[in-house]
């Protein structure tokens, strides 16, 4: 994977992020509070092996359910600090040292890294979507081709 396609990838997270981040505070009234613990979850693993990758220590407290307000601005921020990483490092050639919680160690090429966490959203948007929509609104459409097509 290179850098442009990295940050395409990214891209397409960020924008899939704030639409289901507006749907689930358009409609907090009637969503069940589960989608802002799954948002919360979203954005701190993003925010978990960003810090991996800058050897900054992590801590499960990064998965605490947070305010609507703050997974805007923690997409944005996320963003940025993601898109610098990709500019300073390959994805391709780039190997990231880290342990996960339980203390094991591990490296991973850090377009691995990349996949996982923009995977990993996209998992979690499609729990959201079903969330949404056993409250009774249409939730927004996040798949790739959409964003791609604009």
């Amino acid at each position: 994977m290179n850098s442009t396609r990295a940050e395409k990838l990214f891209q397409y997270d960020h924008w899939a992020n704030s639409l289901i981040i507006k749907s689930v505070h358009q409609h907090r009234d009637q969503v069940r509070p589960e989608a802002l613990q799954v948002l919360s979850h979203m954005m701190g693993a993003r925010q978990i092996w960003f810090n991996r990758i800058k050897g900054i220590p992590v801590s499960e407290d990064l998965m605490q359910t947070a305010e609507i307000q703050e997974l805007e601005r923690s997409n944005d921020t996320l963003t940025l600090l993601w898109m610098d990483l990709i500019h300073k490092h390959d994805p391709a050639s780039t190997i990231v040292e880290y342990q996960n919680f339980a203390g094991q160690k591990f490296s991973s090429l850090f377009s691995d890294i990349i996949t996982h966490v923009v995977n990993h959203g996209t998992y979690h948007r499609g729990q959201i979507a079903r969330i949404i929509r056993e409250s009774g609104v249409q939730p927004p459409s996040t798949d790739y081709i959409v964003f791609a097509r604009q």
